[in-house]
């Protein structure tokens, strides 16, 4: 997208705004005339149906896991982006997509240890199922095999929940590194404190694997207090990293599963943490039931801040 697409947008009710340009999808006319405009074709009428139906929904879900208690917002939270997704999706590829299943399961959720961040939850490659849908729409193809997520590694790969991640796992591995951007006399460079790295089991490696670091940024050196990345003249990609809501700047570290290094959207992180969270409160009320009334580790507080955050991001 170059910079004459982006429109600024001035609000007092971000949330609110965002859902009225969304909503615009409800109306046959509007979503025609975007066909018409990016894809230079006319929609059959049951994929305007199809939007119109999801957008509504997805709205509807979305306001009714805001006036619940943390019960059944997880799986409201769930339907509603995965209805949002639907919608968005359709939109941008000018086709609708077939979808058989979640593309997700969740594992050993009964089997949990005394941390309900160890919930696992394996993603599937499978052609038609969500997951992999959703991760071809976004990311313009990016292909990936079965693999295995713990909840922790998901929330630890969220922006908005870095700090919390670290008071509630002290000893554990996040998955985002904050970065400052520093403005000297003719010039920008990004730098990253040295005790942010020194967080990590290896700290050695958290910068080789970030994708495309090399790319934009000359080779890091350290300054002792800092590590810091001067950017490329001619830089073989845009920008690396991802912005939080506030416009804090993070690198991404990539996860290792089996011998490949994933880096997934944001958007999917959420997706799948949604996914685990509903699916347990749905399937395994006893255990979500009993984990709202006795956690006493901050565990709560952090998947609290995860749903808060969902809504608003998503």
């Amino acid at each position: 997208m170059s910079s004459d697409e982006i429109s600024e947008i001035f609000t007092e009710d971000a949330n609110g705004d965002q859902w009225q340009m969304l909503l615009r999808f409800r109306y046959e006319e509007n979503i025609r005339k975007y066909f018409s405009n990016s894809h230079s074709c006319s929609p059959r009428q049951s994929i305007v149906d199809g939007i119109c139906a999801a957008v509504l929904q997805s709205h509807e879900y979305f306001r009714a896991a805001e006036s619940v208690s943390l019960n059944t917002s997880p799986l409201l939270c769930y339907y509603g982006t995965t209805n949002l997704l639907l919608a968005v999706s359709t939109l941008l590829n000018g086709r609708g997509p077939v979808i058989r299943g979640h593309g997700m399961e969740v594992v050993n959720a009964q089997e949990r240890s005394n941390r309900f961040a160890d919930t696992e939850v394996r993603s599937y490659s499978r052609a038609q199922g969500a997951f992999n849908v959703y991760l071809q729409s976004f990311t313009h193809g990016l292909e990936v095999k079965d693999n295995s997520w713990t909840l922790l590694e998901i929330l630890g790969s969220i922006p908005e929940l870095k700090t919390e991640f670290h008071s509630c796992y002290p000893d554990e591995d996040c998955y985002v590194v904050p970065v400052q951007t520093v403005k000297r006399e003719n010039y920008l460079l990004d730098r990253i404190l040295t005790a942010e790295l020194d967080r990590w089991h290896d700290s050695s490696s958290v910068l080789n694997r970030v994708q495309n670091l090399q790319c934009s940024y000359l080779e890091p050196y350290s300054t002792g207090k800092y590590i810091i990345l001067n950017h490329r003249l001619r830089p073989e990609v845009q920008d690396v990293g991802v912005y939080s809501i506030s416009g804090q700047k993070f690198l991404e570290v990539s996860h290792l599963k089996g011998r490949s290094r994933i880096t997934l959207p944001i958007l999917l992180y959420y997706f799948m943490g949604l996914f685990v969270l509903g699916h347990i409160s749905r399937y395994m009320p006893v255990i979500w039931t009993q984990f709202i009334r006795t956690d006493s580790t901050g565990e709560l507080h952090l998947i609290e801040q995860f749903i808060r955050s969902a809504r608003r991001i998503i």
